[in-house]
């Protein structure tokens, strides 16, 4: 119609094609009409590529977004019914092509309106920004994780908005979206309204036009800010639990069930071996056959590892082996901890090889002043200073006092009237109170049958399960006294 091909008319003004029949008034009624929306029809004069006059039937119409903004607008132009067929079958086929469009249009709207839904409703942050960094979108996730209104920052630059002032990504990435090979995924801060810095893992998409050139970018991200904060206070935390781990004066293990996944620098030392050859072997490698109990090792430490899951504790002891054969006791604490997202038991063995001997020892020394305290010619008694009762007595007690060992447990000396002098007695506690033992002191005591005699006594405090204990010591120097006389 137009004499025209397609690649001429491309981008061109649709002045090429005015004829200057038609007054200025008449292009203002026809720019009225489709700016507000609507459709315009009427009777157009338009100049052929050779120059020619031709009248057609002109109709134009809006093509609108989903807010019914016009995007651009479509004209079908007909020759006027008084003028030549001549290219009808063009005008059909033209037609045709611009219903393909507008189904196309379609649905590249209804698409893009999806992709506005889910980027609108996502619970990820979402931006989009031209060429200059504006910001075109944001949704509502965005904004409410950074304080603003759509109203206050829509049109306004990203990266006044939203990035700190000492980040270097602002002019990379405007680099970047200009030649078409903005970064897929990349972390950076960005700022509240009120000044928190939150981190953000972004996911991009770079937005190209109708030709194929870049238009700008949409970003999709996960603030990741508690995520990071937290995998630094693990990794502090697990800093700590390693220095703690490795420095323990105690041996301290990980298993993995009942097999060592690591161990530290005092379990070398209490295994005699190297950590490579304590890793990778079973506590059960570690202990002799039997336990001292009699149960079977393997048994007795699947039960506390079972205990231990369950229970998230167990404590007891053990008879362990060192790596050279020798054999040793050993106070064990297991505690159900996990690693890496993995269930281990952390285990602690202590050796009380030395605190067994000493135990040993302490009951043979016992059971010597047992047997001393029972034999000695000499009265011994033993009394709690808390309350003065007697908790034992030998059996030269009842034979000077008179008193038998039933009568005098549980009961105080006081109470069984032995003091003669009141003084005496409080001679006798203030020295061991104020040095810890009395030395030999003439006293008066009086026996059950009433009969006093006189005595030196003495004693000392002294330590019995944990509690401290007097030890009087008397003998009976009545016989000598009246000698003397």
């Amino acid at each position: 119609i137009s004499g025209y091909s397609a690649a001429e008319v491309c981008g061109q003004n649709p002045r090429i094609l005015k004829s200057g029949a038609h007054p200025r008034e008449f292009y203002e009624e026809m720019w009225r009409t489709i700016s507000s929306g609507g459709t315009w029809h009427g009777r157009v004069q338009n100049r052929r590529k050779d120059g020619s006059l031709y009248w057609g039937d002109l109709t134009i119409s809006p093509v609108r977004d989903d807010a019914g903004r016009a995007l651009h607008y479509v004209a079908a132009n007909a020759p006027a019914e008084d003028e030549d067929n001549v290219g009808t079958a063009a005008i059909y086929a033209a037609a045709d092509d611009i219903a393909r469009c507008k189904q196309i249009e379609s649905g590249l709207a209804e698409s893009q309106r999806r992709f506005g839904d889910v980027l609108a409703n996502v619970e990820l942050v979402s931006a989009s920004l031209d060429l200059d960094g504006n910001i075109t979108f944001a949704n509502d996730y965005l904004l409410r994780a950074t304080g603003w209104r759509l109203d206050e920052i829509v049109g306004r630059n990203w990266f006044d908005v939203f990035i700190p002032p000492d980040a270097e990504v602002r002019q990379v990435l405007l680099r970047d979206i200009r030649e078409g090979r903005v970064p897929a995924a990349y972390e950076n801060e960005i700022l509240t309204r009120a000044g928190e810095r939150r981190l953000v893992a972004w996911s991009n998409v770079l937005l190209r036009d109708g030709r194929g050139a870049p238009a700008g970018v949409t970003g999709i991200g996960v603030d990741i800010t508690e995520r990071r904060r937290m995998e630094r206070a693990m990794a502090e935390s697990q800093e700590k639990y390693r220095a703690l781990f490795e420095n323990s004066p105690d041996a301290c293990f990980l298993l993995d069930g009942l097999v060592i996944a690591d161990c530290n620098r005092a379990a070398e030392t209490v295994l005699r071996g190297a950590r490579s050859e304590i890793v990778g072997k079973s506590v059960v490698d570690l202990s002799p056959e039997f336990q001292p109990d009699g149960q079977p090792s393997v048994s007795a430490a699947e039960t506390h590892a079972r205990r231990a899951s369950r229970e998230g504790r167990a404590d007891f002891e053990w008879a362990h082996r060192r790596l050279d054969g020798e054999e040793f006791p050993a106070e064990v604490q297991v505690a159900r901890v996990t690693v890496s997202g993995r269930p281990l038991l952390f285990v602690t063995w202590r050796d009380i090889t030395e605190r067994k001997r000493l135990a040993r020892a302490l009951q043979a020394s016992e059971a010597k002043f047992s047997q001393a305290f029972m034999s000695s010619p000499l009265l011994m008694v033993i009394t709690r200073p808390a309350d003065g009762k007697i908790v034992e007595v030998n059996p030269a007690f009842e034979s000077v006092i008179g008193f038998s060992r039933e009568e005098a447990l549980g009961a105080t000396t006081l109470g069984l009237g032995v003091w003669v002098q009141e003084g005496d007695r409080e001679r006798f506690i203030d020295g061991l109170r104020r040095h810890g033992r009395i030395e030999p002191m003439d006293v008066r005591l009086r026996r059950k049958d009433g009969e006093v005699i006189t005595a030196l006594l003495s004693g000392c405090m002294f330590d019995l399960g944990g509690e401290p204990m007097v030890l009087s010591t008397v003998n009976d120097i009545t016989a000598r006294k009246r000698m003397d006389m």
